[in-house]
């Protein structure tokens, strides 16, 4: 009879970054460079860092060049938990034959539980965890407070099968962090579902087939982005099928 064998690991990361980059934009430069806010250019100095993002005629003054990009401004702290559970045993330990299989289970959890972000220095840090949409100091714009990628496994001789679970938890749109009282709609909770085989046929020779997206789930909408969604979080393809072979001479 075969025995269970179970495993789990568990952290708890803080990650803090200061002088974190975040996009400049055009319109935010003239203002803070005459200190609009009051904190951004408090001497009115000609070298602070948003005066220096425009250029000037030499003679006549006017603004002639405006630049934009990746300036080392922000500031972002994150916390939550990670943890992943490893479980498998053959199905001998459950009363059945030894020769019929083993069954696994891969879990990989992530908990998001703050994503606090200051865009410029002295700007109100606010709290993107649980929220869609938010780029300033990463590429991802997705931060949902849960997501984790689940595999269930059936190995039997040759053959191995294997069910994935990719669940993403509903989030709010970054507009109502921003502001409480926006009405911009944000995105349900997603299950995507993949299923894929594997066959050791002969020693050197292994085939592989499966499919992506059973559900042929759609992405949903997310206000605002070029793409109206998150192609990095979402599956925009769709249902695909796959084939394939591992030859090794």
């Amino acid at each position: 009879m075969r025995c269970i064998q179970r495993g789990a690991r568990r952290s708890a990361p803080v990650r803090k970054l200061i002088d974190a980059p975040m996009h400049s934009a055009r319109p935010r430069a003239l203002p803070r460079c005459f200190n609009s806010d009051g904190i951004s250019n408090p001497t009115y100095s000609a070298s602070n860092i948003y005066c220096s993002q425009i250029t000037r005629d030499r003679n006549t003054g006017n603004i002639v060049l405006g630049h934009e990009g990746l300036l080392n401004l922000a500031s972002y702290k994150t916390d939550g938990i990670d943890t992943e559970i490893d479980w498998s045993f053959g199905l001998g330990a459950i009363g059945l034959s030894d020769s019929a299989g083993t069954f696994r289970l891969n879990s990989m959890i992530n908990y998001t539980h703050t994503f606090d972000v200051s865009a410029l220095p002295g700007s109100p840090v606010l709290d993107y965890a649980g929220s869609i949409g938010n780029t300033q100091v990463s590429p991802e714009m997705a931060h949902p407070h849960w997501k984790a990628n689940t595999a269930f496994g059936y190995l039997i001789g040759p053959v191995t099968t294997t069910l994935h679970w990719r669940y993403i938890a509903a989030m709010k749109h970054q507009d109502v962090v921003v502001d409480p009282t926006s009405t911009t709609p944000g995105v349900g909770t997603y299950n995507y579902f993949d299923f894929d085989a594997h066959w050791a046929v002969v020693e050197h020779l292994e085939l592989t087939a499966g499919l992506t997206n059973i559900g042929d789930k759609a992405p949903p909408f997310v206000s605002g982005q070029p793409l109206t969604t998150d192609s990095a979080t979402y599956d925009i393809i769709g249902r695909t099928y796959y084939v394939g072979f591992k030859a090794k001479f």
